[in-house]
């Protein structure tokens, strides 16, 4: 199924009304407050539309003109960028043995972190691969027909496993168990030595959020409008929530709270052990960005062009940047900063105010 089709699926088949009452909900609000003030900003000739990585004071950042790029976290000059045939539209992964990064074109390729030279490459998929998790000296990530275990230092691949639909989403690890989600509507655990199915739980339309594991749960969001609790380890439903659009982006625990935004514009606030809703914060745009969490805010950005920071128990705003084009990406807190991309091209560079 094709990217754009997703994004107009509007299936909620599978999904049970919440029974409690809705919460007030907060909204955006412009008054005189503290903003945010831009450390640097650096800027690409394409689209920026995955998170960066951070690691060992530099940036890793792939942009849609073709290139991953190093920068200097605390200025932003480059330290080197390196060609990718095809463009990469996921974020890069940081091992001290290479720099992993996946082409369009479905090629992961291993560079030099320190100099960007290419040290292997493998072909993993006939099209844009998944977003990469690593774990135990081994790299997990899907392609566009299931998921695959690849040794980072080689590139050799170890396992896979056919869903016969994309896996686009980074898989989460635990224990020996690796948990996927596929745009065939089911999340997945998976004996990490092998890629045996463990168990199988499916939603009511295709998954693109990336599975959350915490304590003995896992949390996941659906193109079928619902936020879902699995129990881990028999993949049993917890709970299950509906909101009033399709969920791409990946879950956060803040708390005794799971957060986790929308594309009906909203970052829901639902509590952990039973899902009902404690608030949520209404945007201007869909919210495909998950929230970086930074002391008692949650960051996150939306297709309306601004980067939020709302208070993480209250929902209440407490600052905006605007950058008038929309953030795909999600914001990554390091270095005394928040990073994030934006469809301008720009890698930004925040520096949060103080309380």
């Amino acid at each position: 199924m094709g990217f754009a089709a997703v994004l107009t699926l509007m299936v909620l088949a599978g999904c049970r009304e919440n029974p409690l009452p809705p919460v007030p909900e907060s909204r955006r609000e412009f008054l005189p407050r503290r903003s945010p003030e831009v450390r640097w900003v650096f800027r690409t000739g394409g689209m920026v539309g995955a998170s960066p990585t951070v690691a060992y004071g530099s940036v890793y950042f792939g942009s849609w003109d073709e290139h991953v790029y190093r920068v200097d976290a605390l200025t932003g000059s480059l330290h080197w960028s390196r060609h990718i045939e095809g463009g990469t539209a996921v974020s890069p992964l940081y091992t001290p043995a290479a720099l992993i990064c996946a082409s369009l074109a479905g090629v992961l390729l291993g560079l030099s972190p320190e100099t960007g030279e290419e040290l292997w490459r493998i072909h993993v998929s006939d099209g844009p691969p998944g977003l990469p998790t690593m774990e135990g000296g081994v790299l997990y990530m899907g392609g566009q027909t299931g998921l695959v275990a690849i040794d980072p230092s080689t590139g050799a691949r170890i396992w896979s496993f056919d869903t016969g639909e994309p896996v686009t989403a980074a898989p989460a690890v635990r224990d020996g168990t690796v948990y996927s989600a596929s745009h065939d509507g089911a999340v997945r655990a998976h004996d990490a030595s092998n890629g045996r199915i463990i168990w199988i739980f499916r939603s009511g339309a295709p998954v693109l959020s990336g599975p959350l594991v915490s304590g003995g749960d896992l949390f996941f969001g659906s193109c079928d409008s619902c936020v879902y609790s699995l129990d881990t380890g028999t993949g049993e439903l917890n709970w299950v929530f509906r909101t009033m659009g399709q969920i791409a982006a990946s879950p956060v625990i803040s708390g005794d709270l799971v957060l986790v935004g929308s594309v009906d514009n909203r970052l829901y606030a639902l509590d952990r052990e039973s899902g009902a809703e404690r608030w949520r914060y209404a945007a201007d745009g869909w919210i495909w960005s998950s929230p970086a969490l930074v002391g008692e805010t949650a960051v996150f950005g939306s297709y309306d062009g601004c980067l939020y920071a709302v208070n993480s128990s209250t929902g209440r705003e407490v600052w905006s940047f605007n950058t008038e084009a929309i953030i795909h990406s999600s914001p990554v807190a390091a270095e005394g900063m928040i990073l994030f991309g934006s469809l301008d091209g720009g890698l930004y560079a925040l520096e949060t105010p103080n309380p």
